[in-house]
């Protein structure tokens, strides 16, 4: 197949992908993210061209042409096989040796591209369509593996990690906008800081930017506990940790160190580099690169594109194929008997251990032998078939105070932790979490057990949580 492929099913591949095009073409997201990417970048085709082409592109295939492309790129010193489980690496080496050994070398062209010049003046685009009004904004920096890079995914963390970052707190804990956040996109040759926030009802989308870049203001000035960036770097390797639990995420590691032509150990390294980053270093770079005139900003408006076009898809000749013949490479893998798998599954009542506390709650664990990580969750006997207000209920809980403690506070303290909760509500089920550090499970419990035993609501919090959940459910109308 990598050989000699043939690649029979040009045609119905190719409606497939006139289809994709159109459902791009209706997509809000997609007319964002193209828009921002267009406007960061000029010469590299990050920005020049999508992946799918245009409707001009699709119109015009060419077989031959796709036939150029495969031989061009798909040639072993462009390419690795990676693989991650339970095998053994020995036999998986000869077996790759064996099917890939005798590939031909040909020269790769390198991609060449004019650099970027420095954005001196705001790129601004206005999208209109169906979903919900939010504001896009995006800086551009250098690539994977760079220091730009290492700075840029600790100060996304500071600024917003899902719970005590500057944007969690005085953003979204504070319910000035509807909801906030940011995400840091590293390519090979360039890398995309990108911003987003939807507003509450009334607000306009030009004062969710302005929240947001007062957010930054607030990095440039020195205005964030000193305590947040160690907790970045905790809570960067505690998801690291959790990732590398998966094959599949081991696998994309390698794979991504591969795609942009960074050395493992350097990939391996990069939380090392992130924790030495020091305060100064950090504001310098903020002040340096985040300016209000060298970004991109995507406003999304709600209302009728009137501009979409569609791709006018062709009859297609429907492609017989031949279904009762089979090649030597299917009928080898047809008769081929792979080594029998010898699993062991749990048996509940030996390798769950079962106890009850002294209220009378029964408890199940076991012990985590793979990291130092924990999870608990506290299983309610109660549900939205038990009462419609449960669902809308448990979305309070993160604003909960205490006596002693904001709800913000909280967040702060299992942050340091390394740990985080969430509540779910199903029909007959309220699901309480904890997770995080073990090594930090009992502080953290301690702290949990005083939020769930001592809660305080506030009135002007639960008005502001109301008003938010209708504007969500009129927008998803």
């Amino acid at each position: 197949r990598f050989r000699k492929p043939v690649l029979r099913l040009f045609h119905t591949e190719l409606e497939a992908v006139y289809e994709e095009k159109n459902r791009g073409l209706d997509s809000d997201d997609n007319k964002i993210w193209e828009s921002l990417f267009a406007g960061l970048f000029k010469n590299h085709t990050y920005g020049t061209q999508t992946t799918i082409g245009t409707i001009e592109h699709l119109k015009n295939p060419s077989m031959v042409e796709i036939n150029k492309y495969y031989q061009r790129y798909y040639v072993p010193n462009n390419m690795a096989i990676i693989m991650s489980g339970d095998f053994d690496p020995d036999k998986v080496v000869a077996e790759i040796e064996k099917h890939f050994g005798n590939f031909q070398r040909k020269a790769v062209e390198v991609y060449k591209y004019k650099p970027e010049a420095p954005i001196t003046e705001k790129v601004v685009r206005e999208i209109v369509g169906p979903n919900p009004a939010s504001v896009n904004m995006a800086w551009r920096f250098a690539g994977e593996g760079t220091k730009d890079a290492d700075i840029c995914t600790l100060l996304s963390g500071i600024l917003y990690n899902g719970t005590a970052g500057l944007m969690d707190i005085n953003l979204n804990q504070a319910q000035k906008v509807l909801n906030s956040n940011n995400f840091f996109y590293p390519l090979k040759d360039y890398s995309f800081f990108a911003f987003g926030g939807e507003p509450k009802e009334g607000q306009s989308l030009e004062e969710v930017e302005k929240l947001i870049l007062s957010q930054i203001e607030l990095i440039k000035k020195g205005e964030f506990p000193d305590w947040l960036m160690s907790a970045v770097v905790t809570d960067l390797r505690l998801k690291k940790t959790k990732e590398l639990e998966n094959n599949s995420s081991r696998a994309d590691a390698m794979m991504n160190a591969f795609v942009n032509d960074i050395k493992w150990q350097h990939a391996v390294n990069q939380l090392d580099r992130i924790s030495k980053i020091s305060r100064q270093e950090l504001i310098d770079f903020t002040k340096a690169n985040f300016t209000f005139e060298n970004y991109a900003v995507a406003y999304k408006k709600t209302g009728e594109d009137a501009t979409v076009r569609k791709v006018e898809k062709p009859a297609i000749t429907p492609v017989e194929v031949d279904r009762d013949n089979t090649s030597p490479f299917v009928k080898s893998i047809l008769e081929s008997a792979p080594a029998g798998i010898a699993p062991k599954f749990l048996d509940f009542e030996k390798d769950i251990v079962k106890s009850t506390i002294k209220s009378g709650i029964p408890v199940f664990y076991n012990q985590n032998v793979e990291n130092k990580l924990f999870e608990l969750y506290y299983k309610f006997d109660m549900g939205s078939n038990n009462g419609k207000i449960y669902p809308v209920a448990v979305k309070y809980i993160p604003y909960l105070s205490t006596g002693d403690l904001s709800a913000a506070k909280i967040k702060e303290e299992l942050y340091k932790l390394g740990c985080s909760f969430n509540v779910f509500c199903d029909r007959e089920n309220i699901w309480v979490s904890l997770v995080g550090l073990s090594d930090n499970y009992e502080k953290a419990l301690q702290l949990f057990e005083k939020v769930l035993s001592n809660p305080v609501v506030e009135e002007p919090v639960l008005k502001n949580l109301v008003a938010d959940i209708i504007k969500e459910r009129n927008d998803n109308k």
